[in-house]
């Protein structure tokens, strides 16, 4: 099975490297792109065909909400999760409204993203899912992994 593509969105280089060791480390999932506002993630979204957007809710430029609304607007569009520091029923709404498929607290995204990424794309295959992490993880937010309810 290819790569399941991620593309990275925030504007902190610190919190995107994390975000890229984690995902490097699992089998099957390869960070294509990085973007720091809401123009880049729209334009690397068209141009680098991720399977999923994994995007910040607060960018300079217009928020997540809004990039994601010109993302999903794409017939082709990638699954969209959005992490906020703004752990409210809220947030979580309008993530949803604006088309996302996910919403994660960034003070739980670390133990609760690979368990969200396997809910919206599909499991690893067996051969990804032996030489991977086997743990699973409670999403707390939105649906129970995560996604919409």
């Amino acid at each position: 099975m290819p790569g399941r593509r991620v593309l990275l969105v925030d504007e902190n280089d610190d919190f995107l490297d994390g975000l890229a060791s984690l995902i490097a480390k699992q089998p099957g999932l390869e960070v294509v792109g990085r973007a720091h506002l809401g123009f880049q993630a729209v334009e690397r979204a068209r141009s680098l065909s991720p399977d999923l957007v994994l995007m910040d809710v607060s960018l300079r430029d217009m928020s997540g909400f809004e990039a994601t609304h010109l993302i999903k607007a794409d017939p082709k569009a990638p699954k969209v999760l959005l992490m906020t520091f703004h752990e409210s029923r809220a947030a979580v709404t309008a993530a949803f409204a604006s088309g996302a498929d996910g919403c994660l607290p960034k003070s739980g995204v670390t133990a609760q993203l690979l368990h969200t990424i396997e809910t919206l794309l599909g499991p690893a295959s067996e051969e990804e899912r032996t030489a991977g992490d086997s743990s699973r993880w409670d999403v707390g937010q939105g649906g129970s992994d995560g996604t919409q309810p």
